[in-house]
């Protein structure tokens, strides 16, 4: 064999079998498919986060719509909506059947059950329900076939909620048993305390109920069920109860937690001028969770008869008693609460300085009380107030005046001539000495309780104070209305 055979022969390449041919193409072709699923695969992925945040940010969008449709609706149940209040389209001869829509706009008819209505309202005809186990059923509605009163929303800027409906809470509109009676189940249910012990919770207005709970000093609870339909279809509705906080309940004229001492003159009264002649609402004249002066000469204290081993007919003195307010609780709720004003208001005439912070001043203007004691009409147009002292709080001269709710984070001491009618709540002690020329200076009641500085409420120099339940009422209606639930409809 000569060289250039063999020269040939080392650069022939290897033959491969025909079954391993197009290999390298095949794998190529493969891997690009898998490459392509995998592109694919994450392409929908980032479509499908693109629509479920979409969805989301459109369902958080509609609940805050119902929602805002909702807060509407409690502000407008309040007399501080002025002309736009609703709650005077409810009479209690026929709450329980009333129905009042807040619509969007004119031409939404949430009655109209027919399926093409978007805006249909299908617990207007039934009322869906679940039981303890989540059995879903549902009840035909007491408003159906009622004729709706309409609203439209005063809501500036645009919140397209559809509408709200507003009903008076009963266990068949609410969809819940509030007591084991199944006879009452289309009555009003009210908030309000027990005549024996003072808590407050839910119960249907009728005649048994009024034999146990203080009906006098409790307000209706209504059921606010607002639905919201953007241009995409996304849906929410929403319920929430809501009421008028019933007034604090106060154990005496003056309830406090220090002791108490009588000086000069005073006639402090527990019977109540609400309800004149029935002991049933009497309270005691003064409470105190350590000690009480005996009451002597010009010094007269009448309500409740006190616990033994005083005798019946004895002043009304609670010495020892239990101080049941969380009076830390309530300053820092009420200070916080958008109806309040600090004490300094430029209308009030009331200044503070220094630290820690006093607050003082003549002649302050807090309110303008109704010019007839409750139950009887005002006149006049009262104003209630409601006011905040960041420290003690010293009110000086013969016409100092108000009405409403006055906090006071310290003491509060009283000098001269004073009018206030409402509930007055203070941190520490409550000091009043010279009551001036009125036939009354404080009407309603006082809750006083534990002191930095000062360990003895001093009350006296021809102090008038009288118990009013109305009066306490009076200004806890002016109140925004408090949620006592809040339901997602959606589940039901």
């Amino acid at each position: 064999m000569n060289s250039h055979q063999r020269k040939s022969e080392s650069n022939q390449q290897p033959v491969r079998p025909k079954g391993e041919q197009g290999i390298a193409l095949m794998v190529a072709m493969f891997a690009l498919l898998v490459l392509t699923l995998i592109g694919l695969a994450m392409l929908t992925r980032a479509t499908t986060e693109v629509l479920i945040n979409d969805n989301f940010k459109r369902s958080k969008t509609s609940y805050f719509t119902a929602e805002a449709g909702t807060e509407e609706a409690r502000f407008r149940l309040t007399p501080n909506a002025a002309g736009n209040r609703i709650d005077t389209a409810f009479s209690d001869l026929t709450a329980s059947t009333r129905v009042v829509y807040i619509r969007g706009n004119v031409s939404i008819d949430p009655t109209n059950q027919s399926a093409s209505n978007r805006f249909r309202d299908t617990e207007y005809a039934n009322i869906a329900t679940r039981n303890a186990s989540g059995t879903q059923s549902s009840v035909t509605s007491t408003t159906y076939g009622q004729t709706p009163t309409y609203y439209t929303s005063v809501m500036t800027g645009t919140v397209p909620f559809a509408w709200v409906k507003v009903t008076r809470k009963t266990e068949t509109l609410a969809g819940q048993n509030v007591d084991a009676d199944g006879a009452n189940q289309n009555t009003s249910v009210y908030y309000g305390p027990t005549i024996a012990t003072g808590v407050v919770s839910q119960y249907v207005k009728d005649a048994a109920s009024a034999l146990t709970r203080d009906q006098t000093q409790s307000n209706p609870v209504y059921l606010l069920t607002a639905m919201s339909l953007d241009g995409t279809g996304a849906q929410r509705k929403i319920q929430t109860e809501v009421v008028v906080p019933p007034p604090i309940e106060a154990n005496a004229a003056i309830d406090s937690y220090q002791n108490v001492d009588f000086q000069g003159n005073l006639n402090v009264n527990g019977h109540d001028e609400c309800h004149l002649g029935d002991t049933n609402y009497s309270v005691y004249g003064v409470s105190s969770a350590g000690t009480i002066d005996n009451p002597n000469g010009p010094q007269i204290v009448t309500g409740q008869d006190p616990p033994a081993p005083a005798l019946p007919g004895s002043p009304s003195l609670c010495p020892g008693c239990p101080f049941t307010h969380d009076v830390p609780s309530l300053i820092e709720f009420y200070k916080n609460h958008s109806l309040f004003q600090s004490i300094t208001d430029p209308s009030t005439g009331v200044s503070c300085s220094g630290s820690p912070v006093t607050c003082s001043g003549s002649n302050a203007n807090l309110g303008t009380p109704p010019n007839l004691p409750a139950p009887l009409p005002a006149t006049n147009s009262p104003v209630p107030k409601y006011y905040y002292s960041p420290g003690d709080l010293h009110l000086t001269a013969n016409n100092t005046e108000g009405y409403g709710i006055l906090i006071v984070d310290g003491d509060l001491t009283f000098n001269g001539g004073v009018y206030f009618e409402g509930i007055i709540i203070v941190r520490g002690t409550f000091n009043f000495t010279g009551g001036g020329g009125n036939s009354i200076n404080i009407r309603g009641a006082v809750i006083a309780g534990d002191s930095i500085s000062d360990t003895t409420s001093d009350v006296g120099g021809s102090i008038e104070i009288q118990y009013n339940s109305c009066s306490l009422s009076n200004v806890f209606t002016q109140m925004p209305m408090t949620v006592l639930t809040f339901k997602d409809r959606a589940l039901y």
